[in-house]
């Protein structure tokens, strides 16, 4: 069995309580996708700059739920931009956005199991 995504304990005690979590979770399907597009986009771009904003902006909004592997990755995209390299990180970020999607669904079917 895979390890989770995201890390729930560490979500609870960043959130305070499961309805605060459960509005947070939405607030980041919501928003985590436009994040992950602003990022899809400026690596094909040629702004180091704009990549790095990006990355940091999608590694802030997941930071509450633990997601430790996302946010390595995007930590290697914001790096590797910081030093100008754009092309460099489409691996990077082709990984950060298969593990997005996993992390959707992931959160999508704790939403789910934890209907009041």
């Amino acid at each position: 069995m895979t390890e989770p995504s995201f890390e729930l304990s560490y979500a609870l005690e960043q959130a305070g309580d499961q309805h605060l979590l459960r509005e947070l979770v939405k607030i980041l399907l919501d928003e985590g996708s436009k994040k992950l597009a602003a990022v899809c986009s400026a690596a094909k771009g040629t702004d180091a700059r704009e990549l790095e904003a990006a990355a940091h902006s999608f590694k802030g909004a997941i930071s509450v739920f633990g997601a430790k592997r996302l946010a390595s990755t995007l930590e290697e995209v914001e790096q590797n931009a910081r030093r100008g390299l754009v092309g460099e990180n489409r691996t990077f970020v082709a990984e950060a956005e298969a593990q997005w999607h996993t992390l959707a669904a992931e959160l999508e079917e704790w939403l789910v199991s934890s209907r009041p």
